[in-house]
């Protein structure tokens, strides 16, 4: 389904490439998200974490802004 522009400025589309991954069979799935707009990747320890940021991106605060996940920095 196509995006149109307005939908997009408007703040009401956002992208991301998700990749999952295990170190190994025992160990849990870790994953990251990269913003297809901006490049920006961010590294979850686990499914939940994902799940929780990506929920997070779909809510919009008072002031119009995307939530900011509290730690981005990696695994």
């Amino acid at each position: 389904m196509a995006q149109s522009a307005d939908t997009k400025r408007a703040g009401l589309y956002t992208a991301y490439l998700v990749r999952l991954w295990q170190e190994n069979e025992q160990s849990p799935w870790r994953a990251s998200a990269q913003s297809a707009v901006t490049g920006e990747k961010v590294y979850f320890a686990d499914l939940e974490s994902l799940f929780a940021f990506l929920q997070a991106q779909t809510i919009v605060n008072s002031s119009a802004q995307r939530v900011v996940p509290v730690n981005s920095s990696g695994i």
